[in-house]
């Protein structure tokens, strides 16, 4: 057997290391049973932890690996345990993949409803359920400095006050490891500290789309609690809470809902904290350590409200925390710096909003993975900091900021209705009136789903500074979106200006989304006259008959508002005949075989520029019953010649054809030859006579 060098065993020893830390071993949880090493063809998740921590196989679940990169895949269910998980090695747990698509905020379809669009809200939600033994928490890790990472789970508490006197924090989890939670809520737990989590030791923690609700602490943290010290010196340690909702902790002598302690550095960010309460007024969040002075707390885009017990906010110890584009809400009481009343607008350098809970949205569903409050009225759209200069990043729903100059002071950036520029014309049988869907190219819906338009509003605001024209049309079954409506109610007087309208929608409480929105630019035009052709009988022998061509005409494109028939121009080609002295006739115009008369207008003075160059020399009558006058009474041909019409704002119609028939028999009918021989005579006859006058 060929021996290795030392060189060579540490080279390889190297190489194992490195590929055992660049793998990673998933193992899938095949039942949602509690087994614990009875049925080797199913792998339970306590079999996966334990295989995990030993690094061997157990149940029916493969080994875990030393210094891999171990993960548990779980499906969709509930995990009902019957004692508490205890965790020697870093974890990751993974509940049933939810997202849509890699990348998307908000995932699969539920049937909640947004309150300003009425859009079905889409969004993530945890499909995996582990449920806590009665009396004992889901996870203990007190005892490792592993790494535990949990995502799309749901953790459904008990209490651990009947555990041992030291055993009795941390509701739901434990850990003297760093925790990360994403797209977690953790529901119910109570504990001594920590309803839902206890930090031991240095772990730090970080929360992503996290729900924190219900839990309580008999002494401090309803949600969060943790060790301020470790070994004799204060805990270093960093908390981050993000794009996260802590509602309804409770403690009994602490914080409501995080207790802060130890050499902390603690960031929230777009976060939503709403009616925690403490028995002893500390407040949802308090920093309570006397040697930890050099501890930071900050806040950004923070929504709290409803806090009416206790401060939200309370600290003797530490320098005044950094407050940010946050609103405080519906609180008794809003900050306790130092035992001074703090949190004001622009107080010791806050940049906060107190105010009611008019000002937001109530407490529901507006798309993301956790719920809060949306922002609403002047003092809180668009009055945080400028887009351009420091509010880039992502609001609860992990939506980005850029819906206005500026973004919105709290957890949420409210959508804007931002309007495209547009250009709408009415059409045939709208009665001179456009209507534009102008909501179809707007802004997104609140759920954010990257769908563009505003679904159902309430209805439409119409800009007191635009016209009187600009209305809007509710929603109709053919049309369910309500549409912006132009009504040019006055008539169309050529040549017309565009009308603009200014408009914005309102929420389901009847306030007003955001500013007036972009100019939508509405040309209202005359709709054209239509003409039809007409067919008339002269009998043989009539010198003329009248003809009255418009009859069958119409303007119904201008509906109410169409030009009266009298108010018709008609158009004929040719020229007005001329008597002896070559002079012309008036209110006459010249046919192939007769001539046309009636009341005839000059067709410049009335048309102006909007007759066609085609048309010049024609002849125009104003509207009513014409004559036609043949040139020879007996003239058996038929008679045929075209016109058009102009309605009152100079709509020019189609062309339409005049046919004039006469009732002399077709040749080659019965005795057609003797009649025609008989007409033949008449005529010269009739032309003697003509010429002895």
């Amino acid at each position: 057997m060929k021996v290795l060098s030392p060189l060579r065993k540490m080279v390889t020893a190297l190489a194992l290391m490195l590929s055992a830390n660049a793998m990673a071993v998933t193992i899938t949880v095949t039942t949602t049973e509690d087994q614990n090493g009875s049925d080797p063809s199913k792998c339970s998740l306590r079999e996966a932890v334990k295989s995990i921590n030993t690094n061997i196989a157990f149940g029916g679940c493969p080994a875990g690996m030393p210094s891999a990169d171990n993960k548990i895949q779980l499906a969709s269910g509930v995990y009902a345990l019957t004692d508490e998980l205890v965790m020697s090695q870093s974890i990751d747990m993974l509940g049933a993949y939810t997202s849509r698509w890699d990348g998307d905020s908000f995932g699969t379809p539920v049937g909640y409803t947004d309150p300003l669009t009425g859009a079905r809200v889409s969004r993530i939600t945890p499909l995996t359920t582990i449920k806590a033994a009665t009396g004992k928490r889901i996870f203990n890790a007190a005892a490792s400095l592993g790494g535990m990472e949990l995502k799309d789970l749901i953790l459904e508490g008990s209490s651990t006050l009947l555990l041992q006197p030291n055993d009795q924090n941390g509701g739901v989890v434990i850990s003297s490891g760093p925790v990360s939670l994403d797209n977690v809520q953790i529901l119910n737990g109570k504990a001594q500290k920590g309803g839902a989590i206890y930090l031991a030791g240095a772990a730090g923690l970080s929360l992503s789309n996290a729900t924190l609700s219900a839990n309580e602490a008999v002494i401090d943290g309803g949600a969060i609690a943790m060790d301020c010290s470790f070994n004799g010196s204060s805990v270093v340690r960093s908390v981050s809470i993000q794009r996260s909702l802590l509602k309804g902790n409770i403690s009994g002598s602490g914080a409501g809902a995080v207790a802060f302690c130890g050499s902390v550095t603690a960031g929230v960010v777009a976060s939503t904290f709403s009616a925690n309460s403490s028995a002893a007024s500390f407040g949802a969040l308090n920093f309570a350590d006397v040697n930890a002075p050099d501890a930071t707390i900050s806040l950004e885009y923070v929504t709290a409200a409803e806090h009416t017990n206790g401060y939200f906010l309370h600290t003797d110890y530490i320098s005044p925390p950094d407050v940010s584009n946050s609103v405080l809400a519906g609180n008794t009481l809003n900050c306790l710096i130092g035992g001074v009343a703090a949190c004001t607008s622009n107080d010791a350098g806050f940049r906060v909003i107190t105010t009611n809970l008019a000002q937001l949205e109530a407490f529901g569903d507006f798309g993301g993975l956790t719920k809060g409050y949306l922002p609403k009225g002047p003092l809180l759209v668009d009055q945080g900091e400028p887009t351009s200069t420091g509010c880039a990043g992502n609001d609860q729903r992990n939506l980005t900021r850029n819906m206005g100059v500026n973004c919105d002071i709290g957890a949420f950036e409210r959508l804007q209705l931002t309007a495209i520029d547009e250009k709408g014309t009415n059409v045939s049988g709208d009665d001179r009136i456009a209507y534009i869907d102008v909501l179809t190219n707007d802004t997104f819906g609140e759920d954010g789903t990257g769908i563009a338009g505003i679904f159902k509003p309430v209805d439409f605001e119409i800009d007191a500074a635009s016209p009187a024209a600009c209305g809007y049309s509710p929603v109709t079954v053919d049309h369910p979106k309500p549409r912006l409506k132009v009504d040019n109610s006055g008539g169309v007087t050529l040549p017309i200006a565009p009308i603009k309208c200014l408009y914005r929608v309102k929420d389901a409480a009847g306030i007003p989304v955001g500013a007036v929105a972009t100019t939508v630019e509405v040309q209202i035009t005359n709709i054209k006259p239509v003409a039809k052709d007409d067919t008339y009988l002269r009998r043989v022998g009539e010198a003329s008959i009248s003809i009255d061509i418009l009859s069958n005409d119409d303007d119904d494109g201008d509906g109410i508002y169409a030009s009266p028939k009298t108010g018709f121009v008609i158009m004929i080609k040719g020229s007005p005949p001329k008597n002896l002295a070559g002079v012309p006739l008036p209110d006459k115009v010249k046919t192939a075989l007769g001539v046309v008369s009636g009341v005839e207008v000059d067709c410049d003075t009335v048309l102006g520029s909007t007759s066609s160059s085609a048309d010049i020399g024609a002849v125009c009558f104003i509207s009513g019953t014409l004559t036609y006058s043949a040139d020879n009474n007996l003239s058996p041909f038929t008679e045929e010649f075209t016109y058009t019409v102009f309605d009152t704002d100079g709509g020019q119609s189609n062309q339409a054809r005049v046919i004039i028939n006469t009732d002399a028999p077709a040749p080659g009918s019965s005795g057609g030859s003797l009649d025609w021989l008989l007409l033949g005579l008449l005529a010269a006859i009739g032309l003697q006579r003509a010429r002895s006058f």
